[in-house]
């Protein structure tokens, strides 16, 4: 499945990735977080929507994302 980064907030438009909590590979579940972004000057989790393994890591640390973007490819299940 594809993980979009979603509107965090009201005026939110764009996003920067900090750092990436998990690697391509590891397995991740359902609410869990897998990486933070900035977001007007607070940091927020991004989590994962289902179980399964972080396929692929499309938006990389200091990316300025906009919202709707593509940031990961989780494969579901184990």
């Amino acid at each position: 499945m594809e993980l979009r980064l979603e509107r965090l907030g009201a005026e939110m438009e764009f996003a920067t990735v900090v750092t990436w909590l998990k690697a391509e590979g590891d397995p991740v579940a359902a609410g869990e977080a897998i990486a933070e972004v900035e977001v007007e000057k607070i940091t927020q989790e991004l989590t994962s929507p289902v179980d399964g393994t972080l396929q692929e890591i499309v938006a990389v640390v200091g990316d300025e994302i906009p919202v709707d973007a593509l940031v990961a490819v989780i494969r579901e299940g184990a």
